[in-house]
């Protein structure tokens, strides 16, 4: 595995772009560990652009927006992380065929990153379902052929194999090293729901109005 070095979570002032867009989301996934609630995504997805928040119970609070190519591979994403009560962190990430570029700001600071890579690179995000659902959606896995990508963890600031494999026409399986994420699918590749089997997540996913 090869790091990108680069952290989130240092002194930004936050995107008002990126927090306009929070008002347009249509979809949530709720993430529990039992009866608790730990966290919830709220996105939107358009033919060009995936965008989203994500909410966590210890106040950790996440925005990305995500510039989608026509075969459903991401072209480019602006992420920020917010801790609750500290400073804001941005990260900009271009994704090439085998290429990732990465800037990262700090203040009035900010460094330049590039990494080649042996396999296509899609961001992954562990907390963000809409991510995983764009992953199923650009592989779109035909039953015993898994596909490999690079995974360009945003939380994590590193790289690493991530293998997608459709187990049934309705189940498919992302595997990286934190586990492998079990979701359940429809026809057209939307998330129904999930499950983490090494955190005990259940992911569920609702509609626009419905109480998490």
């Amino acid at each position: 595995m090869r790091h990108l070095r680069f952290a989130v979570g240092v002194a930004l002032a936050t995107s008002t772009a990126l927090a306009a867009q929070q008002a347009d989301a249509k979809t949530h996934f709720i993430i529990r560990k039992g009866n608790d609630t730990l966290a919830i995504e709220r996105f939107s997805r358009d033919a060009g652009t995936l965008t989203g928040d994500i909410t966590q119970s210890n106040g950790l609070h996440w925005e990305y927006v995500a510039n989608l190519r026509q075969d459903n591979t991401v072209e480019h994403v602006e992420l920020s992380r917010e801790p609750k009560g500290g400073p804001v962190g941005l990260l900009s990430v271009d994704f090439a065929d085998t290429l990732v570029k990465a800037t990262f700001t700090a203040g009035t600071q900010s460094q330049n990153l590039s990494l080649s890579t042996l396999a296509k690179p899609l961001p992954f995000l562990l907390l963000s379902f809409a991510f995983s659902e764009q992953i199923v959606r650009a592989t779109n896995p035909v039953q015993g052929k898994p596909v490999k990508w690079m995974a360009v963890r945003l939380g994590a600031g590193d790289t690493a194999t991530m293998t997608v494999t459709r187990v049934s026409a309705d189940s498919v399986t992302i595997s990286v090293p934190q586990g492998d994420l079990k979701l359940s699918v429809s026809s057209t590749g939307d998330v129904l729901g999930a499950l983490f089997p090494p955190q005990q997540w259940v992911v569920e996913r609702k509609s626009n109005g419905s109480k998490p």
